[in-house]
């Protein structure tokens, strides 16, 4: 027993957790460049009382919902736009929609089922976008959701938005021919990015934004491969994959309040996750890879939005740590 123990602290001695966070950071940044890339989602009919002097109230005209990025690359995909007739929508209400469908509406739905979009408010944007001004640029709507939807979205939480975490700025916007006869109203919400398929589509969440833990995990049983730049996809365990989660934890808070720092905080989640890996390090081997204990780190920024869960991994690697794809999904010792 004293050298198993021994074996399965050695391992955990071995984790690389400044490389995993970069990982895991990558995947949250994925998910909103995926979002960027389909920005005609939604479109409109009507507008709201502020728009209304600026033309005719019962003009069709269209709007954009989704989430938004500053990538130089991201650019509207036309073929993507989904019309549906405009509501008004209340900060603190959610609002879900058919997805992959030319035409639909919006449904008013409790937060605590599926959703896609939870409205925080409205912002007008005339002080910045005259009434003849050009239809902006998806680099102009991100530095529009920056300046007015940031602040709204903090202020709806209490806190800022984890920048790792599984939540994303949205906004239900003008298209052209609403914003060609002077609408500037938009409408800031969250979201929860998109999903990895073909079509990619908003993804679903449940339960109020406010006071929800903002990190992006992974239950018990996802695989995950490398894919460029060190960054790591969700695929079938069926698949070659390099990791795989355990589970999650809570991570503790830290004697004296703050921020942790990050040998502290390691040694935490390191502890936790340990606890979760042990049944499979007692394997020892998977698909011809060694397994090794390994789990996302709360950076400071996720910290201070309150975030304090962390997936739990094992990952397979050769006898040098390079990582060694498997397929399959691995079981734990049973004792």
């Amino acid at each position: 027993m004293g050298n198993r123990a021994a074996r399965l602290a050695r391992r955990l001695r071995r984790v690389r957790a400044a490389e995993w966070r970069d990982h895991l950071t990558t995947i949250a940044i994925n998910a909103v460049l995926l979002g960027a890339v389909i920005y005609g989602l939604v479109a409109l009919l009507g507008d709201r009382a502020a728009d209304r002097e600026s033309g005719d109230p019962d003009q069709t005209v269209a709007a954009t919902v989704g989430p938004v990025d500053g990538s130089p690359t991201a650019s509207p995909a036309a073929d993507a736009v989904v019309e549906f007739a405009q509501e008004t929508y209340q900060p603190g209400r959610c609002y879900s929609w058919r997805q992959h469908v030319d035409s639909t509406s919006t449904t008013d739905v409790p937060c605590a089922g599926v959703h896609y979009f939870e409205a925080v408010g409205d912002a007008d944007i005339r002080p910045d976008q005259p009434g003849d001004g050009a239809y902006p640029t998806p680099e102009r709507w991100q530095a529009i959701t920056d300046k007015y939807c940031l602040p709204l979205i903090e202020e709806f939480l209490g806190h800022p938005l984890d920048p790792a975490g599984r939540f994303s700025a949205g906004m239900i916007r003008p298209q052209e021919p609403g914003w060609d006869i002077g609408q500037r109203t938009v409408t800031c919400g969250i979201t929860a990015g998109m999903t990895a398929s073909d079509p990619p589509a908003f993804r679903p969440f449940e339960g109020d934004a406010r006071g929800a833990d903002q990190a992006r995990t992974f239950a018990a049983g996802t695989c995950l491969r490398h894919a460029g730049e060190g960054g790591l996809v969700e695929t079938p365990c069926d698949t070659p994959h390099h990791t795989q989660s355990v589970g999650v934890v809570r991570a503790p808070e830290p004697p004296g309040g703050g921020v942790p720092s990050e040998d502290w905080l390691r040694e935490a989640l390191g502890t936790r996750c340990g606890d979760l890996a042990a049944p499979y390090l007692e394997v020892g081997r998977f698909g011809g890879a060694l397994v090794e204990p390994r789990w996302g780190v709360i950076s400071p920024e996720s910290w201070r939005a309150r975030s304090r869960l962390a997936t739990c991994f094992i990952g397979f690697a050769d006898e040098t740590g390079s990582p060694l794809p498997v397929t399959g999904l691995m079981t734990a010792a049973v004792h």
